[in-house]
């Protein structure tokens, strides 16, 4: 876990601004019992602007996930583009200015849980090996990618099973076995 970024000896106005390059400890992302394992050592800038009341903070990083293709299983990668943005005011009770990731007490930012968070609302609710994955055979389990798609014998709906017994002619009638009557206006 990263150390938590200092605001104590930042000493900035109303209206100036810092930025500053933090490292980021991102732990392994887990979608549906599926874990995505972030590449080590992630690099961001968290940008601090002095307002009149509180501090306006933004976060940016890249990182990539490593993980299965949630269609075909093959190895997939999730390349995360994050940015995101707080507020936070120390002398106001109103929870909409005041960031979860902020500490008063300590004056500083928790970077890696303000970026856990931020990657969850990023990551998307597949990832994929490549955007056409046809995934995997529903009936085989074959990788359709690399067999293309292919077809099964369709087994007969067990439903239906009386019909196959039944003897019809070629108009659709039950068959019996005898001749078809003469018609007789003929």
């Amino acid at each position: 876990m990263s150390e938590p970024y200092s605001l104590r000896a930042l000493g900035l106005s109303a209206g100036q601004s810092k930025s500053a390059v933090v490292q980021i400890d991102l732990d392994p992302y887990v979608q549906t019992a599926i874990e995505y394992v972030p590449d080590p050592g992630v690099e961001g800038t968290i940008d601090i602007t002095a307002m009149l009341e509180g501090i306006s903070l933004g976060l940016k990083f890249r990182a990539e996930y490593h993980g299965p293709c949630a269609r075909c299983l093959d190895p997939a990668v999730y390349r995360a583009l994050v940015t995101s943005y707080e507020l936070h005011d120390s002398n106001t009770r109103d929870e909409e200015m005041r960031s979860d990731f902020v500490d008063d007490l300590t004056q500083s930012v928790d970077v890696d849980g303000w970026a856990k968070e931020a990657i969850g609302l990023e990551f998307p609710t597949r990832v994929l090996c490549r955007k056409d994955c046809l995934g995997l055979c529903p009936v085989c389990g074959e990788n359709q990618n690399e067999a293309g798609l292919h077809e099964h014998e369709q087994p007969l709906d067990s439903r239906w099973g009386a019909l196959a017994a039944l003897d019809l002619d070629a108009a659709g009638e039950p068959d019996s076995g005898a001749e078809p009557a003469a018609d007789p206006a003929t």
